[in-house]
């Protein structure tokens, strides 16, 4: 888990996180990166993996934050109690996959060095693999 405040997106990363996590409170960024690393869960049994005592409906609470945000997602699931009895328990996986992680990475490339043009991105690719490798760099005194 990501407990750091100062965590940097290069860690988050590293960690195998979408760098849309970076952008969270902490908290909500504990829960979220708990989600990713661990697996899908429920609120309960988040409860037990948080660094600090949160309430349930607290927990909930940001669960359901972080689905509107598209960082988690929430799928129902019956589940038995005592006696037969059924509830409903919601348990929350990671919503951003690969390929958001990717698009959104590129387009933030494209925002610091394209002044946002994925065109000019694309087209810089382009003259790159046009161009062919780099030459090799020799240090001569």
């Amino acid at each position: 888990m990501i407990h750091d405040l100062n965590v940097s997106r290069a860690e988050l990363s590293a960690a195998g996180l979408p760098p849309q996590i970076a952008a969270l409170a902490w908290r909500e960024r504990e829960i979220a990166s708990t989600i990713y690393c661990e697996g899908p869960m429920t609120a309960k049994a988040l409860e037990e993996r948080l660094s600090d005592k949160l309430s349930n409906a607290a927990i909930r609470s940001m669960l359901v934050r972080l689905c509107n945000k598209g960082i988690l997602k929430r799928r129902k699931r019956m589940v038995l109690c005592n006696e037969g009895a059924r509830r409903i328990a919601f348990l929350y996986l990671p919503a951003l996959g690969t390929d958001d992680v990717r698009q959104s990475a590129l387009r933030q490339f494209a925002e610091d060095y394209f002044g946002g043009s994925l065109l000019m991105v694309a087209q810089a690719s382009i003259g790159l693999l046009n161009d062919g490798p780099a030459p090799a760099k020799t240090n001569r005194h």
